[in-house]
């Protein structure tokens, strides 16, 4: 396919394609793909043929069309890459951009050619663009051409979604950790989705003091609990023994009475007893048994 347009680091595959069809002609993403012999709906579920393929066309990376691909699972989880976080992740109804990355986008060149959706913008655990410190816009998830709503004089252009200020300590990890998992800390020996769900479980039960699904939380209180589980497994460490003895003593019964789902302890049980099965030698899981057994 020339010329070529490349799949830029920080870019969704989704963006990428439509810059590909912007510039070479098809009317939609989908009739991009059919004209290439790629099985879009194959795209969309990550499958292996359709990423090579997509790579032998267009002279990129597959492990990099790969990585920055959001997907849907057979289950109807989302993924982006190999990991499995339907939990933060945007639905695909929920899209959203920066104005001020546009911007700087838009002073390179032509949309086409510049103009990108980053993936660390579909993180539900984040409402501002992590650059800019500015909150992001959401765009029509079916309108293929919203570039052109940003090169617009000012004044035509989209509102900024109005939210209050947030901490980002989670998402910031998150973010590093899916460019580049690190190889040491609390989270090494296991899989990133592993890894957020264990931050979640923590901040929900021992930070918060509630005993509902982490992931069934709205925007908020998600993020409250993920900040604080991150702060608990990775940086005071020191603090998660006091504050998991706080809370059984809150809850005036010992760990062994409290191994019900009524209690944020009988979750924590629950979620301990299900990575050890897992996982004996997560170290984290075992650190939780060696302080309340």
């Amino acid at each position: 396919m020339s010329p070529r347009l490349p799949l830029f680091e920080d870019e969704t595959v989704r963006s990428w394609l439509e810059r590909l069809t912007a510039y070479h002609g098809p009317s939609s993403v989908e009739d991009l793909c059919r004209q290439l012999g790629i099985n879009h709906e194959g795209l969309r579920h990550g499958e292996r043929d359709d990423i090579l393929r997509l790579s032998d066309i267009t002279g990129e990376s597959p492990a990099l069309i790969r990585r920055n691909l959001i997907s849907t699972t057979v289950k109807g989880d989302l993924r982006l890459g190999p990991h499995v976080l339907t939990a933060v992740l945007r639905p695909a109804t929920d899209r959203r951009v920066c104005a001020d990355c546009l911007k700087e986008d838009a002073s390179c060149g032509p949309p086409t050619f510049y103009l990108r959706e980053r993936w660390e913008w579909q993180l539900a655990t984040s409402q501002k663009c992590n650059r800019h410190d500015r909150e992001l816009t959401r765009i029509d998830p079916e309108d293929e051409h919203w570039r052109e709503g940003f090169v617009q004089p000012k004044a035509s252009r989209k509102k900024t979604i109005d939210t209050a200020p947030e901490d980002s300590r989670f998402h910031d990890w998150l973010r590093q950790e899916l460019k580049q998992r690190s190889k040491a800390g609390w989270s090494a020996d296991m899989s990133l989705p592993d890894a957020v769900d264990a931050a979640g479980v923590i901040g929900v039960t021992i930070g918060l003091g509630s005993n509902e699904r982490w992931q069934d939380l709205d925007f908020a209180r998600k993020r409250d609990a993920l900040n604080l589980g991150h702060d608990l497994v990775c940086r005071d460490r020191e603090a998660l023994r006091p504050a998991l003895l706080a809370q059984v003593e809150r809850n005036g019964t010992s760990f062994g009475r409290g191994r019900n789902h009524g209690s944020p302890l009988g979750m924590l049980w629950s979620w301990m007893r299900h990575r050890r099965e897992l996982a004996p030698s997560d170290p984290l899981t075992n650190m939780f048994f060696a302080i309340l057994t």
